[in-house]
């Protein structure tokens, strides 16, 4: 009898979470913050400092001269080319720029991070919910988010997160049929 509440209950909140984007959307952002919350003001550590980080705090001193950056020595050399024309790395430019650098920028692209694995989290329910049914589908987006792996994506400010967010988000919209935004969101990866 208690199993069946609970499977009546577990039905409800799926389908209410289905029902509503904002909370399923919710749900995931509370699930990264709840896993993450410790790294929120960690500052770029190992290869995450010498990805984007190079490029954008160089463009952040020479007044975003893209053409200075192209200049310089390659990332193998020790330059700070590596993902130069990226978005992220643009994105990550004005960020540092506006605050300064420091506890707030990190804060920031943090909670970016966070927001994209939420969302990532949200398109693999809906994409999964076209494969199982609700419950299986969500709770295989929980267990793909806590995997490891993802995890630790989730902690740092890797390029793979943006990266698997628009790919997803392409992939999500091809569903759809939605080519044209789809190429936009493979461009955007």
């Amino acid at each position: 009898m208690m199993i069946n509440s609970m499977s009546a209950i577990m039905r409800k909140l799926t389908a209410s979470v289905f029902q509503k984007p904002w909370l399923l959307y919710a749900a995931f952002v509370l699930l990264i913050i709840a896993l993450k919350w410790p790294f929120i003001a960690l500052p770029p550590v190992w290869d995450e400092a010498f990805s984007i980080f190079p490029s954008a705090d160089f463009l952040v001193q020479n007044n975003f001269d893209y053409l200075l950056l192209l200049a310089q020595p390659g990332y193998s050399e020790g330059g700070p080319t590596a993902h130069a024309l990226s978005l992220l790395t643009l994105l990550t430019a004005f960020i540092l720029k506006i605050t300064g650098g420091g506890k707030p920028a990190w804060v920031i692209l943090h909670l970016l991070q966070w927001l994209m694995m939420a969302g990532i989290g949200c398109m693999l329910t809906r994409i999964y919910s076209t494969l199982f049914e609700k419950i299986p589908a969500l709770l295989l987006s929980v267990a793909t988010l806590c995997y490891p792996l993802m995890l630790a994506q989730a902690g740092y400010m890797y390029i793979e997160v943006p990266l698997l967010f628009f790919t997803v988000l392409a992939f999500y919209s091809y569903l759809h049929n939605r080519i044209w935004i789809c190429s936009l969101f493979l461009i955007a990866a």
